[in-house]
């Protein structure tokens, strides 16, 4: 059993260590979406849209019990590819209508400060990068991994490392206006 309180304390502190172990504990989360025919159509994505969403959610939870830490993040993913595929259009109309009201209810009542803002920026254009680009975005910027650790995950190069990350960075810098 995992210890979300002292995890989820330690990577709001930015312990990337503890970052790792909380991605880890909801990997077969993730793997059981991914294998959603719900999720079929962004299967590739469906890991990196995790990823980045559980990121966020560590950073934002302020919840009184880790007990329901794991409902919390959950929640979220679901949310989170639901509202992927609504942005690239893949549901119907009809499977959009069934999402659960409940996510969009919680999302009314965030307070949104500028820091939140940008950060929702910053993941709209995380979502318009390739795969690829996104996951060696994540992994060494967010993650603090090393471009030997992300090309061995990757089953890639070092040299497609760097070349992936120097084209995501101008991909985000186009998409940002910066």
């Amino acid at each position: 059993m995992v210890n979300f309180e002292e995890l989820v304390l330690r990577a709001q502190e930015g312990n990337k260590q503890d970052k790792e172990e909380i991605i880890s504990a909801f990997q077969p989360l993730i793997f059981s979406l991914r294998k959603q025919s719900t999720y079929a159509a962004i299967a590739d994505e469906v890991p990196s849209i995790c990823y980045e969403t559980i990121l966020e959610a560590v950073q934002n939870y302020r919840g009184e019990s880790f007990a329901k830490f794991p409902g919390y993040i959950k929640q979220q993913l679901i949310f989170a590819l639901n509202n992927y595929l609504r942005k690239t259009k893949v549901i119907t109309s009809h499977e959009t209508a069934n999402i659960a009201d409940h996510n969009v209810t919680s999302l009314l009542w965030q307070d949104y400060t500028p820091d939140t803002i940008n950060r929702l920026v910053l993941k709209g254009a995380l979502r318009k990068l390739t795969s690829k680009q996104r996951k060696v975005v994540i992994g060494y910027f967010l993650l603090g991994m090393l471009d030997k650790v992300l090309a061995q995950k990757l089953s890639i190069s070092i040299q497609s490392v760097h070349r992936l990350r120097r084209r995501a960075i101008a991909n985000l810098r186009k998409l940002l206006g910066a």
